[in-house]
C-alpha cells in the first residue's frame, strides 16, 4: 500500500511527522478495507512514536491501540491506575500478581483466562 511506503521513507528520511501521518492513513485505508491487508503500520508507527521521544502521546497511542486499532478478541489487556509501565509477573514475592489492584480482578485470575482461550479488557488508561 501507498501510503505504508510513504512512512517508511519519510521514516528513513528523519520526517517524523509526515511519517506518522502516512502510517496513520495506512491504518485508516487498512480499517475501511475490513482488516484483510496488514501492512506492520501498526508497529512502524510505535517505532516513529518512540524515535521521535513523543513519550508524552504513549497514553493516547495505546488507547488508541486498544479502543481502535486491536479488537479485544485480539488482544487481552490488565491496566491498572498508576505511571504506565510494563512488569514482568513474579509469583514467588507476593506482588501485585495476585492483588485486585483496585479492579475487578487479579493478575493471575485475567492471566488464567487469557491462557483459556477468554480475552478480556480489564481496567482503563489513564
Amino acid at each position: 500500500m501507498a501510503w505504508a511506503d510513504f512512512g517508511r521513507f519519510y521514516v528513513e528520511e528523519g520526517e517524523h511527522e509526515l511519517a506518522a501521518a502516512a502510517l496513520r492513513s495506512c491504518l485508516d485505508a487498512e480499517a475501511a478495507l475490513g482488516g484483510g491487508l496488514h501492512t506492520g503500520s501498526e508497529l512502524a508507527l510505535a517505532e516513529v512514536i518512540v524515535t521521535a521521544d513523543w513519550a508524552d502521546r504513549y497514553p493516547a497511542a495505546l488507547d488508541n491501540m486498544l479502543n481502535t486499532l486491536v479488537a479485544p478478541a485480539r488482544m487481552s489487556t490488565y491496566v491498572w491506575s498508576g505511571d504506565l509501565h510494563q512488569n514482568l509477573f513474579q509469583t514467588a514475592t507476593d506482588d501485585r500478581f495476585y492483588q485486585k489492584n483496585g479492579l475487578e480482578k487479579t493478575v493471575a485470575e485475567w492471566f488464567a483466562g487469557l491462557i483459556s482461550g477468554k480475552h478480556e479488557r480489564i481496567g482503563v488508561i489513564k
